[in-house]
């Protein structure tokens, strides 16, 4: 929330905004809490906004595959092959903690897209800190922006 409210602010002075924080979830829970989301605020004006980093700490290459592997999951909107890749990441790739630390939220704003007319996924940016630290690639973070649109 500290890293979207800024923007958020910048690009509209007044509005109000409802922080949901997922830790543990399954997938039937995201799909629980999809609908819930959905039926809360039906004919609203709301932004949905899903916020996580990627895979945590391989090196600067594997971390490039398993981000590529996460991003095209979620590109394909695609929930069920996003969490199955993200169960098995880190028993398949050396150095990698998890593929994507926050899953749940993804995954919830997944299964909310078809209620709410979404129904296209855009890759805006790509990169992991080894991009931005240079010599720091021994153990990397990766992070992406993902817009996702209806029609």
């Amino acid at each position: 929330m500290e890293v979207q409210l800024p923007f958020l602010q910048v690009i509209k002075k007044n509005f109000s905004f409802l922080p949901i924080v997922i830790s543990e979830f399954s997938e039937e829970m995201a799909k629980e809490m999809a609908e819930s989301i959905y039926q809360a605020t039906r004919g609203k004006d709301v932004i949905f906004i899903a916020s996580s980093d990627l895979s945590h700490y391989p090196p600067y290459q594997i971390a490039r595959k398993v981000d590529k592997e996460t991003i095209n999951r979620i590109l394909l909107l695609d929930p069920s092959r996003l969490h199955e890749f993200a169960v098995y990441a880190p028993h398949r790739y050396p150095g990698v903690s998890t593929a994507i630390c926050g899953e749940g939220a993804v995954l919830t704003l997944l299964y909310l897209l078809p209620l709410v007319g979404g129904n296209r996924a855009q890759l805006l940016i790509y990169y992991n800190s080894g991009d931005v630290m240079e010599g720091m690639q021994r153990e990397v973070v990766g992070y992406s922006g993902i817009v996702f649109l209806k029609g």
